[in-house]
């Protein structure tokens, strides 16, 4: 490779960086994660994967290739272990990390599960057992060997309940992962992930149970966890994403006309969504996949989750109507994308909003309220943001130049549906920026809200939680400096102007207040005096003196 000599006398030029992604900030500096766009465009299809096979399962018509479509809910496994371990950062309490998990699944879940109910109880009159329900409710079927419990009121929530018990696990294993060398967490990883399809093997009668048995499904959990640990070590798959594709659709397709063992297609299957989404982090770490920033995919991968929550319920609204062939597929689609955005927008964004800011800080006394209110420091004008942020994003007090990773760009219409967070996963936003995040936001998140932490004196801390730590101690290489964006410190956080005319919380300049008038002196009006006698040349009347009598001026 050539290159062009520098200039006689030009500085040496800085050495390249090292190619894994920055480690997190120290604390009290700000870390922005770049937002992963792609994994967002990846669980889309995966729920799509979903629709095809239960259009096909419940009879609506016949989709040629799509009996191999359940596993699209292993890939909803591994990128939710991906995200969570990429999103995790140092200092988070563990009280908080399932505050946020809570907020992120349990607002759709709930109306989904009232849904799902009036559908089973007034359009196809079945009579559920309250306890059955009440499960259900709580996410804990997929623990029950019934399959009747496990897929009642809405079907497609067993993977919820499969998430709650990985959520319950993540902190504990991402400690004990995070401890092990790099081989080594490859070799439990792969080793895990055989278990389930050996069990199958030699007891065929368990393969029912190994289908949604948390136990059974959370290697794949464990395997994107790792794979998001060695992407943040620097690894990167040799194979391309279009051939790791090729191979996904071989394995698909080849599936729907060879009978395969479910267990072992779901473990082939999980060994390359793995590869397939490192690739994809690395895309977006760099800047590229411009694809997976289109406003289509970015509104497609935040509607993934209430979309997969709401289309099996299309299907069964479908199933007592005379509806049936190929028209089916795009009414199902429609409908459940429509319904999707419902909920999305008027359920999971304000209630998650509302979740995670009552939890941010203590509820203040009526006499800090008070006081506050008269501080100066703290008057603003109505619907107008603190003086302590900048924009929407609130600046830490110890905020200065941080270690922080190149942000992608949001796409222009992406801003009206914030950020989202995978299936069950949340992350973030994956961004969106941290929001809170925010994927982030998460992006932030935006998006996403700003961190809520929790008590960090009351609650314990993850033992290194999202510090990725290499063996010896040592951590992940850091980020070009080209690529790090200046933070704002507390001093520089301001409103960004005075808002303009008619928007709300607009008042007009007050008037300048002119000063008081000058009082003028006036000499007090008086009669002239009486001609005199004619005086000699000099004295004071011939020239224009005052006489000594006159009347002091006011």
């Amino acid at each position: 490779m050539t290159g062009t000599a520098p200039a006689p006398g030009a500085p040496p030029a800085a050495p390249p960086a090292p190619a894994g992604p920055a480690p997190a900030a120290p604390d009290g500096a700000a870390t922005l994660l770049p937002v992963l766009w792609s994994l967002n465009g990846l669980r889309a299809v995966g729920a799509l994967l979903v629709m095809l096979y239960h259009i096909n399962s419940w009879n609506l018509q016949v989709v040629r290739g799509s009996s191999a479509g359940f596993t699209g809910v292993g890939l909803f496994f591994v990128l939710s272990g991906f995200v969570l371990t990429w999103t995790a950062r140092p200092g988070t309490t563990v009280g908080t990390f399932y505050r946020r998990r809570l907020a992120r699944i349990l607002p759709n879940h709930v109306v989904t599960w009232l849904l799902g109910l009036a559908i089973a109880v007034v359009l196809l009159e079945q009579v559920l057992d309250p306890t059955t329900a009440l499960v259900g409710l709580l996410l804990l079927q997929a623990w029950s060997p019934d399959a009747q419990l496990v897929f009642a009121v809405n079907g497609v929530t067993w993977s919820l309940s499969c998430e709650i018990a990985f959520y319950v696990a993540f902190p504990l294993l991402l400690w004990g992962l995070r401890r092990l060398r790099p081989r080594t967490r490859t070799a439990v990883a792969v080793g895990a992930l055989a278990v389930p399809p050996l069990v199958g093997v030699l007891w065929p009668a368990t393969i029912p149970l190994l289908f949604h048995l948390p136990p059974a499904r959370l290697p794949e959990f464990v395997l994107g966890m790792v794979t998001a640990m060695a992407v943040q070590e620097g690894w990167r798959p040799r194979v391309p994403a279009p051939v790791l594709l090729g191979l996904l659709a071989v394995g698909i397709l080849g599936a729907a006309a060879v009978t395969v063992h479910p267990t072992v297609l779901t473990a082939a299957l999980a060994v390359v969504f793995a590869p397939l989404a490192a690739r994809c982090a690395w895309g977006d770490i760099h800047g590229g996949n411009r694809w997976a920033r289109h406003p289509a995919v970015v509104v497609a991968g935040a509607l993934s989750f209430s979309f997969y929550l709401l289309h099996e319920l299309v299907i069964k609204m479908v199933l007592v109507t005379p509806l049936r062939g190929p028209g089916t597929i795009p009414l199902v689609l429609v409908v459940s994308a429509a319904l999707a955005f419902g909920l999305y927008r008027g359920v999971e964004i304000p209630v998650r909003a509302r979740l995670l800011a009552g939890s941010r800080q203590p509820r203040p006394s009526l006499a800090e309220l008070g006081a506050a209110a008269h501080s100066p420091a703290e008057r603003r004008p109505r619907h107008s943001r603190p003086r302590s942020a900048a924009w929407s994003f609130p600046v830490p007090a110890t905020a200065g130049p941080a270690v922080a990773l190149a942000v992608a760009a949001p796409p222009a219409g992406a801003a009206a549906l914030g950020s989202a967070v995978g299936h069950g996963a949340g992350g973030s936003s994956v961004g969106l920026a941290a929001p809170g995040s925010a994927v982030g936001p998460t992006a932030p998140g935006p998006a996403a809200p700003g961190p809520d932490t929790g008590p960090a004196a009351t609650s314990a801390t993850l033992g290194g939680f999202g510090t990725p730590a290499a063996p010896g101690g040592s951590t992940a290489p850091a980020a070009p400096a080209a690529s790090i964006p200046p933070v704002p410190s507390a001093d520089d956080a301001r409103w960004a102007g005075p808002p303009s005319p008619g928007a709300p919380g607009w008042r007009p300049p007050a008037a300048p207040r002119t000063p008081p008038p000058v009082p003028v002196r006036v000499r007090p009006w008086a009669p002239p005096p009486p001609p005199g006698p004619v005086s000699s040349p000099g004295s004071a009347a011939s020239t224009g003196a005052a006489p000594a009598d006159d009347a002091p001026l006011l």
